[in-house]
């Protein structure tokens, strides 16, 4: 197929954001501020997105001209909506465009941020490893069989994690045709994390220039911008997180002065209560403390008649992520999966803490926060050979330290000091991810494992000023902050630590960035917030133009490149040498894939450990226009009694490809 060819297959991608566009367009007439228009498209679209996968898997038409006629129909019924809306009322709306200069320039800056972030995810092609173990496979293993049904793989995690960051990645291979707009998906997760958490901050008392610094200290945390070009799902969750607190506090503190009927403002928040769970795991552990502030607020104005709204908000979050939730008991006996990686091997690496007390919690707490406070490399920011070497000169002469090791290690130092006071092992094996041991990581542009030093300073900082700022919402902002500080401890008594926390995080300073927006605006001057956000904006271009994964420019220490980009940047290297970046595999898979076309095979069983690189094979099976079809065999996980089923019964593969230990054909 030809690039016209290419072009046209993949026009049906573009079926839903004009279906959104006109949907917002439809809606925003209706309600005061145009945050809450924006969620309530979001909202339409990704439960269309759950609707169509649970009611096609049905009868095993997942396809994508199915796909593609439900969209055709959301966007005549949105055009429909759009031409058939009346003239408001006459009400204050919101504005899109900020007033002021300083507020333009942030405005500008954000959409270039965002625009250099989308080219980055457009141009890339996925290669996060969890995305190959497992975000990108489960979504191939969907395509093939038409379907969302678990399937037998011992890779547990392709089909009891929450999918539906992978639900919506699904719809946009079958719309496309490729896996080049699979990053996108993080992309808009960032974008719609900026519009709710600035509605949060105006519902918290701030004016325009809070929301402002919301969104500046929102879009510059580096793992939300690391993994806003990747197929990670943690944005994604905190933007449905974010969402449910955003509607929810519109729906329990707002006026409801845009609705005569109270009731019908309880779907949005039940719906996207039930986004979040069916997203992530932690979400069970981030949601409950706002649900308790909500249902508080909900009978202390209403009563007893609380329990209607409630009631009908537990209804509609159980009815969407119910379906995931009986397909986990199904296959395995439990709703949340077996909550380990390896449940049938020695180290079954559990991802709950065993042991329960104050000590543990402390421990805990102490070490996910020091993940925070890791420094970054100085003299390799940018990837610009000429910049960074200026960069190291300049640090130098200040007299900073470019390695951000020794730093790191009194950090680590200080944690280990406060463990001995603790009276705690900081390895406890009852709490710690099995086979880890404690340390503050130095690679801070890895998308994994990246810290947050300034944003958790700042809002460590922001926070003293809670008792002296003049806030107009006291009561609000105090439980909100109560609540962001809850998600944190729950997080930390429940979850093992691990390395990997930075990431699982995000949700957590994607929540405080509300707060911070609000009690910088009324606790400190316009001169130093306003300084704060600079600082912040500066501080995000290493982690725009220097992904460990994505380089733009890929300039490496000591190199003398012949041009702009060097090899190491994403726009000189082919999909497949981006796909293997971190693991030099490539030849390996080819060589595999060249043996299965000599032999004209046409079923490959895979033989993989529990975190092996699956998806490579997908996409590269799939560039090569080849007709095979893969499933998992000699698997020993809860997903065995899934090959008794009728699909995978009749299975026999002609060749066995083995993942683990090497990629080779098993003879």
């Amino acid at each position: 197929m030809g690039l016209a060819g290419l072009i046209i297959y993949a026009l049906p991608s573009l079926l839903p954001p004009i279906g959104m566009s006109l949907l917002f367009c439809s809606l925003r007439p209706r309600v005061v501020m145009w945050q809450h228009a924006a969620l309530l498209t979001m909202m339409a679209a990704v439960g269309l997105i759950v609707a169509i996968n649970e009611t096609l898997s049905l009868f095993h038409a997942l396809a994508r001209e199915n796909v593609v006629i439900a969209w055709s129909l959301f966007s005549i019924v949105s055009l429909c909506a759009w031409l058939a809306r009346r003239r408001p009322e006459p009400q204050t709306h919101s504005s899109l465009w900020p007033a002021g200069l300083f507020s333009r320039l942030v405005a500008i800056t954000t959409i270039v941020i965002l625009l250099t972030l989308l080219v980055i995810a457009i141009t890339c092609t996925p290669n996060n490893w969890d995305s190959m173990s497992y975000h990108m496979a489960r979504v191939s293993h969907w395509i093939q069989q038409r379907s969302i049904e678990h399937f037998p793989t011992q890779i547990g995690r392709q089909v009891f994690m929450p999918p539906l960051a992978e639900w919506i990645i699904l719809h946009t291979m079958l719309l496309s045709g490729g896996d080049h707009l699979a990053n996108v998906v993080q992309w808009s997760a960032l974008g719609g994390c900026l519009i709710s958490t600035s509605w949060i901050a105006r519902q918290l008392g701030s004016s325009k220039s809070g929301a402002t610094i919301t969104l500046v200290f929102c879009l510059t945390i580096p793992m939300a911008i690391l993994q806003a070009t990747s197929t990670q799902n943690d944005l994604v969750n905190a933007l449905f997180i974010s969402s449910f607190v955003a509607l929810g506090m519109h729906y329990t503190f707002g006026r409801q002065s845009e609705n005569r009927r109270p009731m019908l403002l309880a779907i949005p928040s039940g719906l996207m209560l039930g986004f979040c769970l069916l997203t992530k795991g932690t979400a069970f552990i981030f949601v409950p403390p706002f649900a308790v502030m909500f249902a508080t607020g909900l009978f202390g104005s209403r009563g007893w008649r609380a329990i209607f709204p409630v009631g009908l908000i537990a209804i509609l979050s159980a009815s969407v992520v119910g379906g995931h939730l009986l397909r986990n008991y199904n296959t395995c006996g439990q709703i949340l999966g077996p909550g380990k990686e390896a449940p049938d091997q020695p180290f079954a690496w559990k991802y709950t803490n065993d042991l329960h007390s104050w000590q543990a919690v402390a421990s805990n707490l102490l070490r996910d926060v020091s993940l925070q406070l890791g420094a970054p490399r100085l003299n390799h920011l940018t990837g610009i050979l000429l910049v960074d070497a200026q960069l190291a000169d300049w640090c130098a002469r200040l007299g900073l330290e470019c390695d951000p090791r020794p730093h790191n290690e009194r950090v680590r130092d200080h944690v280990m000091a406060w463990h001995e006071t603790l009276g705690i092992d900081p390895n406890h094996p009852m709490i710690t991810w099995e086979g880890s041991v404690y340390e503050v990581d130095v690679r801070w542009n890895n998308e994994d494992i990246a810290a947050s030093p300034m944003h958790t300073l700042l809002a460590t900082g922001t926070l003293m000023l809670l008792p002296f700022a003049r806030l107009r919402k006291r009561r609000l902002v105090f439980a909100y902050a109560c609540c962001v500080a809850a998600m944190l401890v729950l997080f930390a008594g429940v979850l093992r630590w691990q390395v990997w926390h930075c990431r699982l995080m995000l949700p957590i300073l994607v929540m405080l960035a509300p707060l911070a927006g609000t009690l910088l605006e009324y606790g400190c001057p316009r001169v130093l917030s306003r300084l704060f956000m600079i600082l912040l904006l500066v501080a995000a271009i290493p982690c725009v133009i220097n992904n460990e994964t994505r380089p733009i420019f890929g300039h490496a220490p000591g190199e003398r490149p012949a041009g702009m980009f060097s090899h190491g940047s994403i726009f000189t290297r082919t999909d497949e040498k981006n796909m293997f970046r971190t693991r030099d595999l490539e030849s390996a898979y080819n060589a595999v894939l060249d043996e299965v076309e000599r032999r004209q095979c046409k079923a490959i069983g895979l033989h993989t450990s529990i975190d092996d690189w699956e998806y490579p094979l997908w996409a590269m099976i799939r560039r090569r226009g080849m007709n095979v079809h893969i499933e998992h065999i000699d698997v020993t996980n809860e997903t065995k009694s899934l090959t008794n089923h009728p699909a995978f019964r009749n299975f026999h593969p002609d060749v066995t490809v083995r993942l683990f230990g090497g990629v080779s054909i098993e003879p």
